[in-house]
């Protein structure tokens, strides 16, 4: 896997706040989300509250074009955040 460990607390915050509030606009629990992604429910929890990095398949799988229904404005989200 490939993580992002310069990314920095600010854009990881970013990050959780945003997949929680696209996943509460889609009215998905935490374990629903995280099962669509094929993640534990205990690690998609733990990217909302910013205590893990995602990876880039994580950040993929939650991007548009995937299943889950959480994705269809978190990378644009993303991209923005970092610059």
């Amino acid at each position: 896997m490939i993580y992002f460990p310069s990314m920095s607390k600010e854009i990881r915050s970013r990050f959780g706040k945003k997949i929680r509030q696209l996943r509460v606009k889609k009215g998905l629990t935490q374990n629903a989300t995280g099962g669509r992604v094929g993640m534990a429910a205990a690690s998609y929890r733990a990217l909302e509250a910013v205590r893990k990095e995602p990876c880039l398949g994580t950040i993929e799988a939650l991007a548009p074009g995937s299943e889950c229904a959480v994705a269809p404005a978190l990378l644009g989200s993303l991209v923005r955040v970092q610059l």
